[in-house]
Parts: structure tokens; sequence; C-alpha cells
């Protein structure tokens, strides 16, 4: 699991929501309680970051104009919907809004369990994967300019010839400025080296 478990719990009973958190907190989940998709949208920008269990069907705003929000301020957060009503037109539309899952009230405790638990091993994967995208241009961001030509070419699969050909140089200079971008970006080989420039987003070279 996650070492982030906090879930944001947006409904606007409280009977349910008392019946949620204590199912949740007996997992050791932390619940942050939201009665409106006003008020969630209100909170957002001081909440900490955790799996969302969004009601579909509430006044003044919809569980999908919630969805709405979060995408105009880039909130990617996990969300799980629920629905009190089998509403499969909109279980449907919130999946593809980018909810992973959708659940029927009442819903069982292993259910919901089972899905909160999906919700965070994707918030803890996609927390990976930023902090590795950071890192990566990080280290990108220290090579020369010519350096980061010839990581480009290396992205375009070149050989050292033909990279020294394309930039004007030759074959030597371009072997001492590889040794040079692959001790920056604390690789052992090429391989390694084309996966650092991938994550961080580098362009290959394309021939003239």
């Amino acid at each position: 699991m996650a070492l982030v478990t906090i879930v944001h719990l947006v409904d606007d009973d409280p009977f349910f929501r008392e019946a949620i958190t204590l199912q949740l907190q007996a997992c050791d989940y932390r619940v942050v309680n939201h009665v409106s998709g006003i008020a969630f949208l209100a909170d957002l920008a001081q909440a900490e970051p955790g799996c969302i269990l969004l009601d579909l069907n509430m006044p003044g705003m919809s569980g999908l104009e919630v969805q709405s929000g979060m995408k105009e301020q880039r909130i990617e957060w996990p969300v799980v919907v629920l629905t009190a009503y089998g509403d499969m037109p909109k279980a449907i539309q919130a999946m593809k809004n980018g909810a992973i899952d959708f659940l029927e009230k009442p819903c069982q405790s292993a259910t919901l369990i089972a899905a909160v638990t999906e919700a965070f091993d994707r918030l803890d994967l996609a927390t990976r994967q930023r902090t590795h995208t950071s890192e990566a241009r990080q280290m990108v961001e220290q090579l020369t300019p010519r350096e980061f030509e010839v990581l480009r070419a290396l992205l375009s699969g070149m050989t050292t010839k033909t990279t020294a050909h394309y930039l004007g140089l030759s074959s030597r200079t371009v072997d001492i400025y590889r040794g040079h971008l692959m001790s920056k970006l604390r690789v052992r080989n090429v391989s390694l080296a084309v996966q650092v420039a991938l994550a961080a987003g580098v362009t290959p070279l394309v021939a003239r």
C-alpha cells in the first residue's frame, strides 16, 4: 500500500459518510469528509493528495461536474465514484473522465477497501513516475549543448560515426562527449542513458 493514505470522501449524505469513514478508519486510512462537490473543490488548494471517493448524485454540483472542476485545477488524484441508483450511463461517463472504478451504494466493505487500495497503488505509481521524471530532467539540464546533442543522437540510434558526421565533429570528440554525458546522467551504458533521456522528454535528432 502507498504511504499516503488520505481518503477524501465527497458525499452529501451524513449517515453514509459516517459509515464509510468508520470502515476506512478501521483499515488505518485517514478520512477527510467533504459535504458537497462545491466544498471539495473549494478545499482542493489546501488539500493533501489522496484517493477520492466521489458521489455522482449530489445537489448543487454532480460528481461529473466535480471531475470537470478537478481537471480545470489539474488535479489527477485517483477517483472512485459512488452511485446509489445504479446509474450506469453516468458511471461510464465518470470512467471516461478518468475515474478508476465505480461502486454502487451500499457497497460491501471488502469491495470498498479493494477499490481504495487500487487507487492508492495508482497514486503511489504516479508519484514515483513524477519523481523519476523530475530527477531525469534535472540531470539532463546539467549537460552542455554539445553533450545534449550527442544524447539526442543516441536517442535516435545514431552510431558514433554518424553522429560525428551529423554534428561536424570527430568520432573521438563524440566519444568524449558521450563519456561526459553518461557520467552526468550517472549511467553505465547507452541503454540506461536512453532511458533517462526518454524519462526527461528528450526528443531524438532527425537527420537532415
